[in-house]
């Protein structure tokens, strides 16, 4: 599953705001994604004031937020017990879901920013690679597009390896 959130701030305590799933279909000898499975995007209204300035600045309005919330019957479904987590800085990611849903912790997380091995004389941030591995999206700081560009660079290929056979070891 490929994960990525929106959130209200970087700090540690920031709320998800917006959260997206893609789950998809790996080769595990060689990393080739094989296709996507299935997708989830969800949204949910922060519960502290003042922060309309940073879901703005991810393209969400209070007035689009408000009232919603994420399902977690569906978030639980896509991340199963035996299936990989790859987000580009997993141990925020994995921080701010545990906020909201504890039991995200005892998932198997994989960090595509600090475990695979990028180079080190350019940057390592989603938006960087994107750039330099040719991977546009529709919006850029937004979960979906986010969660489908890292599909797209752990597909990517290195060493005649794919950055997601490095990251999972295969």
């Amino acid at each position: 599953a490929f994960l990525d959130t929106e959130t209200t701030g970087q700090q540690p305590s920031a709320e998800v705001i917006e959260l997206a799933i893609v789950t998809a279909a790996c080769d595990p000898i060689t990393g080739q994604v094989l296709g996507v499975l299935d997708q989830y995007v969800g949204h949910r209204q922060p519960k502290a004031e003042g922060v309309e300035s940073r879901c703005r600045e991810v393209g969400l309005t209070p007035e689009f937020l408000r009232g919603k919330d994420l399902d977690e019957c569906r978030i639980r479904e896509l991340l199963k017990e035996d299936t990989w987590i790859v987000a580009h800085n997993a141990a925020f990611d994995r921080g701010v879901l545990k906020l909201l849903y504890p039991w995200v912790e005892a998932l198997r997380w994989k960090c595509s920013l600090n475990e695979v091995e990028w180079n080190r004389d350019e940057g390592r941030g989603l938006q960087d690679l994107m750039r330099k591995y040719q991977i546009q999206t529709e919006e850029a700081h937004r979960a979906l597009p986010d969660a489908l560009a890292l599909l797209q660079l752990m597909s990517r290929r290195d060493s005649g390896k794919t950055f997601l056979a490095q990251l999972l070891g295969w």
